[in-house]
This record gives C-alpha cells, structure tokens and sequence, in this order.
C-alpha cells in the first residue's frame, strides 16, 4: 500500500483513495491527520494513478498497481513504514476472521458448520510462494526472485503480540479520528 504524491507528504491537501481498500483508506487519513497535522479532503477513485493525480495532489494505491508504480518523479510513502516510524509497531493490513453466527467455523465438524484449518492454509500457501513469484512474475513484469522475497520478507504470516498492540492502536486511532463509531475488541476462539 502506497501513496504515491506530486507535493512532499507535509503538502498534501487533496487525496485520491484506491476503492478496493477500506483499511488502507482509513490507514493513510490516520497517518496525516495524526502524524503529519495534515487536513486533506479524501474521495474513492478507480486505481489508475494518473487520473488519481489530475486533480489530487496524492494518490492512495494497493495491490499490483502500487508494485508498477514509477518512482522517479513522485513522493511515494509506504504506509506500513510510516505506521512503524511513528509507532515503532507493525502494521497488519489483513487477517481471516469469522463473524460468531457463521456456518464456516474454525471448530467442530458438524452438518451445520464447515471447519476451516487456517494453519492449514497458511502452511500450504507459504509452501508455493515460488510458484506464485513465478506466476506474478509474468503478470507484472517483475522479477521473480523480488517478488519472492516480498512474499516471504515483507509480509509476516502470523499475529504475534506486537502485530496485535498494532492492530488494536489502529482500532483506538480510527476512532480517534472519527473514521469508525467504535473501537471494537479482538475476539479468539479456541
């Protein structure tokens, strides 16, 4: 996730947010309100970076499109590096959850529930990062052996204690800054 910007970060007044995301929308109107003083306004925009920065002074991108960005004439600031220069904690971008009156359960087989191993699938997805680079690789026009080590460099696949501090101070800031009505409570299941 990254906001890529035509002003240096302390300047941005207008932001063009990437539709697909609600965490990293929230993420960077934290970022500048609380750690840079910034008062933007914000609008959702299809992730197509120049038209984003038409009328905007940055642009908030994720996924593949951020990975293709040109960096040689923009600010680019990667959020989870910003999260952690004023922290000093990780930032979690996404994690499974299941709402308590799913069918599918990480608990007992029954007819009415549908068990999921999520160490299964973590396991079994870390297994085939090669694969995936590869795959990618073509997609995007990047080099395999970078996107490999992406994958398994950059991204932690587990929710450790810091990972956790971070998440719920993620929670407390959005409300802080009136993005959600309510922080809520991480809740496991055993």
């Amino acid at each position: 996730m990254l906001l890529a910007s035509r002003v240096p970060i302390e300047e941005i007044r207008r932001v063009a947010l990437d539709a697909s995301s609600r965490t990293s929308a929230a993420l960077i109107q934290i970022i500048l309100t609380r750690f840079y003083g910034v008062s933007a306004s914000y609008q959702s925009a299809e992730p197509q970076l120049e038209q984003m920065l038409e009328s905007n002074d940055a642009a908030l991108i994720i996924g593949d499109p951020a990975m293709l960005i040109d960096r040689s004439t923009l600010h680019v600031y990667d959020l989870a590096e910003e999260w952690q220069k004023h922290t000093a904690l990780p930032f979690v971008f996404a994690f499974w959850a299941v709402r308590s009156d799913s069918r599918t359960w990480p608990g007992e087989n029954s007819p009415d529930n549908i068990r999921i191993d999520f160490l299964e699938a973590k396991v079994e997805g870390t297994v085939h990062a090669p694969e995936l680079a590869n795959i990618y690789s073509q997609r995007l026009g990047l080099s395999s052996e970078d996107l490999f080590s992406y994958l398994t460099e950059n991204i932690s696949y587990d929710l450790d204690g810091k990972s956790l501090e971070g998440l719920k101070l993620y929670y407390r800031y959005a409300w802080e800054c009136g993005l959600v009505s309510e922080p809520r409570d991480i809740i496991f299941l055993s």
